[in-house]
């Protein structure tokens, strides 16, 4: 690791581990890569190659999430932590990949969304229904995940697939844990094969 003091700037490589503390949200930050650069002053945090790492929220019951990447920019000052390449993301009983992905910190308890998920978007979420353990599998161009709601808005050719039920539509929303389908497009495409499903 170098530290250029007049520059403002700091390089690390080999196996980086980084910790901290978002100031505004106090959420806990643990991120490894092959390669970091830092400008302390600007709150700004630049790391690629293998990053991996997990968020850890406040409020213990809203849970850890866990996350890979090929690149990741944390900055500071926005509560924002940006995800580029080969994008990957688990929380609780889903996951969810994509080819970048934005995550609000400061926003996450105003109900507010507080990640964004782009290019290529997989959702996959592990059920309790009364058929038993099921798969419940997203596709999309946009992924939106909201707080205190605990949804996800899917956008740009979105799909969604339980057993051999599919649901398209222009705009869904999908709610976690919660074996209900909202579509808010009327020319959806919504084939039913599994009986007593309640979607909409």
């Amino acid at each position: 690791m170098k530290y250029f003091f007049k520059k403002d700037l700091i390089l690390g490589s080999g196996g980086v581990t980084f910790k901290g503390e978002d100031l505004k949200s106090k959420d806990q930050l643990e991120i490894h890569a092959d390669e970091m650069r830092v400008n302390p002053q600007q709150q700004f945090s630049y790391f690629q190659g293998n990053v991996h790492g997990s968020m850890e929220r406040k409020k213990k019951y809203e849970g850890k999430t866990t996350f890979s990447s090929q690149q990741l920019q944390l900055e500071g000052l926005k509560s924002l932590a940006h995800l580029e390449g080969d994008v990957r993301m688990k929380r609780q009983n889903y996951s969810i990949t994509s080819g970048k992905a934005d995550i609000y910190l400061e926003n996450y308890n105003k109900s507010l969304k507080y990640f964004v998920m782009n290019d290529d978007v997989k959702m996959s979420e592990k059920m309790e229904t009364r058929e038993g353990i099921q798969t419940r599998q997203a596709f999309a161009e946009r992924l939106e995940g909201f707080g205190r709601e605990r949804k996800m808005v899917l956008s740009g050719a979105p799909r969604v697939e339980m057993g051999k039920d599919v649901i398209k539509g222009y705009r869904i929303t999908i709610r976690e844990n919660v074996d209900l389908i909202e579509v808010d497009d009327a020319m959806s495409d919504v084939q039913v094969k599994r009986q007593g499903s309640a979607q909409k």
